[in-house]
C-alpha cells in the first residue's frame, strides 16, 4: 500500500526476498491520496482540512452511488500509486499482481478504471473476490454476510470486465470466514480440501466425450499450460493432472497499541486505527500462518504454492485423492 507511512521500507524489504511477489494495495478508501487534494477532490472526506483523507470505506461506496466520485479523478490516483510504486521499487519493477483496499476494486464503473490502468502498467494479475461455496457466512453477523456477499457479486461481473482488459486471477478466492479469531489451521485445510473436491465436481458435470469443458475459458498463465472451462490443465508431459488456483487472503500483523497517535495507526484517518487493528486479530492470523502445522497441512493436502506469474497455487489429481 504505497499510501502508507512505511511504503518504502516495505518495498525495500520485500524486494530483497528473491523469492517473492510483490503486489500493489491500490487504496482510495483510508488515509491520504498520493495525488495534491486539489486534483482528487471527489476522492476525498474534506478537502479544506488540514491533512485531507479518502472518504472511508462506505462513504466512497456511497458518493459512487450517488455519482460524487469522478472516475477521471479515480484514475489519475491510480496512475499515481502504481508510478509510486515502481519509484519506490528497488529494480523499477512493476507490481506482480494488484488488489484493492477494501474490495472497491470490484465497484461497478470503478473496476473498469482499475483494469485499464492495470493493463496499461503490465500488470497482469488481480484479486477477484467472489465466494466460494465452501465459505459458509451463516457464521457471520448479518450486516458481514450481506456486504461480503454484495462484493462477491460485484466480484463475479468485474472478473468480465478484467478478462477482456487481459487480466488474470485465481479461479478461487477464500477469505471472508478465515478472518481473526475464525483463523485456524484446520479451517484453512477444510475449505482448501472443499475447493478441490468442487473442482473434481465440476470436471465431471462439464466434460464432454472428448474430455473438453463446456464453460468458456479463461487466460491461461503461460504458453505451455492451457486453460479449459476454469481449469489449468499441465502440458501433456503431466496427463491426468488438473489444476486449480485459489487465492488464501489474510490480515497478518501485529495490534495497534491502545493511545496510539492517528497519524501513526492504520491509514492515517482522523478517528485512528479501527477495531480490527487493535485486536489481537492480526497477530492470531501470523501465528496461524507461521504454525509449522499449517506447513505439514499443506503438504498432506499437495498444495503447491505458487506465485502470481504461475496463477497455479494447487493442483487435483484425477487418482481421487484431493489435491487442493
Amino acid at each position: 500500500m504505497v499510501t502508507g507511512a512505511s511504503a518504502a521500507s516495505a518495498v525495500g524489504q520485500a524486494a530483497a526476498v528473491s523469492a517473492l511477489d510483490i503486489g500493489l494495495h491500490m487504496n482510495v478508501t483510508e488515509g491520504a491520496p498520493v495525488c495534491t487534494a486539489s486534483s482528487v477532490p471527489s476522492l476525498l472526506r474534506d478537502v479544506g482540512a488540514a491533512i485531507p483523507v479518502f472518504r472511508g470505506k462506505m462513504g466512497f461506496r456511497a458518493a459512487l452511488a450517488a455519482g460524487h466520485i469522478s472516475l477521471a479523478e479515480l484514475r489519475a490516483e491510480l496512475d499515481a500509486q502504481v508510478r509510486l510504486f515502481l519509484a519506490l521499487h528497488p529494480a523499477h519493477a512493476r507490481p506482480s499482481h494488484a488488489d484493492g483496499h477494501q474490495h472497491f476494486h470490484v465497484l461497478p464503473g470503478v473496476c473498469d478504471v482499475v483494469a485499464d490502468v492495470l493493463a496499461s502498467h503490465g500488470v497482469r494479475h488481480v484479486r477477484v473476490p467472489e465466494l466460494h461455496p465452501s465459505e459458509d457466512l451463516c457464521a457471520v453477523s448479518a450486516e458481514r454476510a450481506a456486504f461480503y456477499r454484495g462484493i462477491s457479486e460485484q466480484a463475479a461481473a468485474a472478473r468480465r470486465v478484467f478478462e477482456a482488459a487481459g487480466l488474470h486471477s485465481t479461479q478461487a478466492f477464500l477469505g471472508y470466514t478465515t478472518m481473526g479469531a475464525d483463523c485456524s489451521v484446520e479451517r484453512i485445510s477444510s475449505l482448501l480440501r472443499s475447493v478441490g473436491q468442487c473442482g473434481m465436481a465440476e470436471e465431471k458435470e462439464g466434460a464432454h466425450a472428448d474430455g473438453g469443458l463446456t464453460s468458456e475459458a479463461t487466460p491461461a498463465a503461460t504458453s505451455a499450460s492451457m486453460t479449459v472451462g476454469g481449469v489449468l490443465r499441465l502440458p501433456s508431459t503431466l496427463p491426468g493432472c488438473r489444476w486449480r488456483t485459489v487465492e488464501l487472503m489474510f490480515h497478518p500483523g501485529l495490534p495497534v497499541p491502545a493511545g496510539t497517535p492517528a497519524a501513526e495507526a492504520g491509514c492515517g484517518q482522523p478517528e485512528g486505527a479501527d477495531e480490527f487493528a487493535m485486536s489481537a486479530d492480526r497477530q492470531h492470523e501470523l501465528d496461524v500462518l507461521t504454525d509449522p502445522r499449517l506447513r505439514q497441512a499443506l503438504q498432506d493436502l499437495g498444495v503447491r504454492v505458487g506465485r502470481w506469474r504461475d496463477t497455479v497455487i494447487a493442483c487435483e489429481a484425477s487418482t481421487g485423492s484431493v489435491e487442493a
